[in-house]
């Protein structure tokens, strides 16, 4: 079962998803009624079908009518917040996740964001975790700080990032730039990938794209270990 807040039932549901509460995820029986599902796309809130011994296991056995949610357990911030605290405290360090799907991995970056004076956290809404409890506890307490915002396209919000002069930096194994020779004393947003990547749509929306260089058998870093070294790289950079 999932740490952290619950609603399970049509009713309760449907009713938090019309009111606008905010939902991690909907999992919803087969046989749910198609208006939960509606209901959800137009909330933009994130739903999979789910069998029934998966309902009871997210239910703790409490009965469900084949309808469980995830309640987030933390407060979202809005994109303009970020801002206001890059305008207070410039020049601008942004970090962007589209998708990350570990909560663990999440929580663990969400720390190291907020210990390197990161402004604020954009993740993607529909492939992404959320701030449930069990990303707070891996976060440490970096959530009372830190303004985690969501965005339903990481895509168009990269466009508006560009438009307030920032550069955006990818890292991705095939970044042909090592991180230490990026130039991150810019106003800067920093888009971090998946286990699989970017993805062709993303890297394109990017200034420059850096790896980190590999020196044993592994192929890869963890992505919250990648994005900590990024971090500190940058602010490393900013300190000289």
């Amino acid at each position: 079962m999932e740490e952290g807040q619950l609603i399970y039932g049509r009713h309760a549901v449907l009713e938090a998803l019309q009111q606008g509460r905010e939902l991690e995820h909907v999992y919803l029986a087969p046989e749910a009624p198609p208006k939960l599902k509606v209901a959800a796309k137009e909330a933009g809130v994130p739903w999979s079908e789910a069998g029934k011994q998966e309902l009871d296991r997210r239910a703790g056995g409490r009965p469900h009518q084949g309808v469980v949610a995830v309640v987030s357990a933390f407060h979202y911030a809005e994109v303009e917040d970020i801002w206001k605290r890059v305008d207070a405290s410039p020049p601008a360090l942004v970090l962007v996740v589209p998708q990350i799907f570990d909560p663990g991995n999440l929580g663990a970056l969400l720390r190291s964001a907020e210990a390197a004076g990161v402004h604020g956290v954009v993740l993607g809404k529909r492939r992404t975790c959320g701030l449930t409890g069990v990303v707070g506890k891996a976060a440490a307490g970096a959530l009372e700080h830190l303004p985690v915002a969501r965005v339903v396209n990481a895509q168009y919000f990269l466009d508006e990032v560009k438009e307030r002069g920032l550069w955006v930096v990818g890292a991705d194994s095939t970044g042909d730039t090592e991180y230490t020779k990026a130039k991150f004393s810019e106003p800067t947003a920093l888009v971090l990938g998946s286990e699989t990547g970017l993805g062709p749509v993303l890297l394109k929306k990017c200034d420059v794209v850096v790896r980190i260089p590999m020196y044993g058998k592994v192929e890869s870093l963890n992505v919250s270990v990648a994005g900590a070294l990024l971090m500190f790289e940058a602010r490393r950079q900013r300190r000289g």
